[in-house]
């Protein structure tokens, strides 16, 4: 029963935060505005989570299994170009239902000081996609490659981002088929 109640306050506490963060920014937020929004004391937070980096990592852990699940929906080891496409629309879908964590994560990505935690996201993303796609598993081995792989990875999520905000009606779909473009190249060439 107890280890039921923490696990129900710690969610509770990760749930909280997400919005704090999405709301004042992972570096504005504090835990006084956490353990506030998740309706907790400040004994209780320090209790379950020693600092916001904690709570973050939590926030990112439980983001990256979800998208690491639609990730493995690319098929491999040559996806076609509607294989890619049909994809990138999971991607951009999931982004829209997960959104707080999304924008967080990918603001915070674009930090010089990010925290460790989310450029392990990326590292996973390509551990996922490495799997059945052979210039991701190059990627794992190869500085260079890693380097196309990380920049094409962050164009598809921005891309997705801006999909999930303007809808089909925006620039989102012309978005997504550039990133498309540059997905199907990597794949191609390497």
């Amino acid at each position: 029963m107890r280890e039921a109640q923490r696990a129900l306050t710690r969610s509770r506490i990760v749930e909280a935060a997400r919005e704090v963060f999405f709301l004042r920014g992972y570096r504005n937020a504090t835990m006084e505005e956490i353990a506030e929004a998740a309706g907790a004391s400040r004994s209780t937070l320090y209790a379950n989570f020693k600092d916001k980096d904690v709570i973050l990592a939590e926030v990112a852990d439980s983001y990256m299994l979800a998208l690491c699940e639609v990730a493995e929906r690319l098929p491999g080891p040559d996806p076609t170009r509607v294989e890619i496409d049909v994809w990138l629309r999971e991607i951009a879908a999931f982004i829209a239902r997960d959104r707080t964590p999304s924008v967080l994560l990918s603001g915070l990505a674009s930090a010089e000081d990010a925290p460790p935690v989310i450029h392990h996201i990326g590292e996973k993303l390509i551990e996922t996609l490495a799997v059945r796609l052979p210039p991701f598993r190059l990627a794992l081995a190869e500085s260079l490659a890693r380097a196309w792989a990380t920049v094409i990875l962050r164009e598809i999520g921005w891309a997705c981002q801006q999909f999930s905000r303007s809808g089909v009606g925006g620039p989102g779909p012309n978005l997504l088929i550039v990133a498309g473009d540059l997905l199907e190249r990597f794949i191609q060439e390497k």
